[in-house]
């Protein structure tokens, strides 16, 4: 079962995770699963990951739909996929 989080949280979750060890994997509206990535850098409304060789810009993180980490970080348990509410 999917479990769903807002996006004031999902943004807090986040700043936590830019620049540790901690991989996420997102899916936006609309698109496919990208590969478990690093939070290279995180601005108020974007992000750039890093998959492997190569980055990927999110641009609008409204966009961001569900997400993945690869280990527990604060209640946010590794293998689980997370929805997010936007709250618009």
């Amino acid at each position: 079962m999917e479990e769903s989080i807002d996006f004031p949280r999902f943004r807090q979750l986040l700043a936590t995770i830019e620049n540790t060890h901690v991989m996420i994997r997102i899916r936006c509206s609309g698109e496919r699963w990208c590969e478990f990535s690093l939070l290279l850098l995180l601005s108020e409304n974007a992000m750039i990951l890093q998959e492997n060789t190569r980055r990927r810009i999110i641009m609008n993180l409204r966009s961001i739909a569900e997400f993945e980490l690869d280990q527990p970080v604060i209640d946010f348990e590794p293998n689980c996929v997370y929805g997010v509410r936007s709250n618009t």
